[in-house]
């Protein structure tokens, strides 16, 4: 395999894998609202109804396969989600995304497109349109370019994942390619250097890097080691970034 491929493969596979865990993330949010809503004397249909409200708004949408419900599927997460790959219940949710004609025409005969909901993005990463993909592909590519950074400086995949000063160097590089990407981003809390961030901010900075590094142990993949090489220095990367966000600020 050439290494231009070896490295797409890392890249989706990254994407996806961070994908996979929000929709899981996003699925045990359903299943615990509809199990509270059980336990308040709802019967499991009209539960599976109330699960799709969280707070005041609907956020998701719910089906079941010949409108039959799928017996014993609240009694566990793991019966849900048996009953969620299977296709008994289908759960839904819609965002705004700006898809092409072809995409459109793919979508909206299945129901995973709406011309006023949007997108349904809690489905499978390779079959999200290009605009849902893009964040999740923008941070892959950033990951895999601080994972070869790493390698060529003959750190190995052990180091990266477990000594705490690597991983925080990875943590700020991480952060900075994020920051280099959006620069416009609405939340200012997060244009702070990377050492600023709540725990569970950097976490969400580090889980992409870590489902790159768990996909190339899958693949026993590796990069040689170049002689003489030194890993880019992370916090002067992210002092440019956020340098170059303040004088964005400025000239406006």
């Amino acid at each position: 395999m050439k290494n231009n491929e070896i490295k797409d493969e890392l890249i989706i596979g990254a994407a996806s894998k961070v994908h996979e865990e929000w929709c899981n993330g996003e699925l045990e949010g359903y299943y615990n609202r509809a199990v509270a809503a059980v336990k308040e004397g709802k019967n499991e249909g009209e539960a599976l109804l109330y699960a799709c409200i969280k707070g005041d708004e609907v956020r998701n949408e719910v089906s079941v396969k010949d409108g039959k419900f799928p017996e014993s599927c609240l009694d566990s997460f793991d019966n849900f989600m048996k009953a969620v790959k299977s296709g008994d219940i289908t759960v839904k949710r819609f965002a705004k995304r700006d898809l092409t004609d072809e995409e459109i025409v793919r979508d909206l005969p299945t129901g995973n497109y709406d011309l006023e909901k949007g997108e349904n993005i809690l489905r499978s990463f390779l079959e999200l349109s290009g605009d849902s993909k893009k964040e999740n592909l923008d941070a892959a590519i950033g990951a895999y370019n601080v994972f070869e950074d790493y390698s060529k400086a003959g750190v190995s995949v052990s180091s990266m994942e477990n000594d705490p000063k690597i991983k925080e160097q990875i943590g700020v590089a991480i952060h900075a390619d994020w920051l280099k990407r959006n620069p416009e981003h609405p939340n200012d809390s997060l244009k702070v250097p990377y050492n600023e961030l709540d725990e569970w901010t950097q976490a969400q900075d580090l889980s992409v890097f870590s489902a790159l590094l768990q996909t190339v142990k899958e693949n026993g993949i590796s990069i040689d080691k170049v002689a003489g090489y030194t890993v880019r220095d992370a916090k002067e990367e992210e002092a440019k970034a956020l340098d170059a966000i303040k004088n964005r600020k400025t000239v406006k």
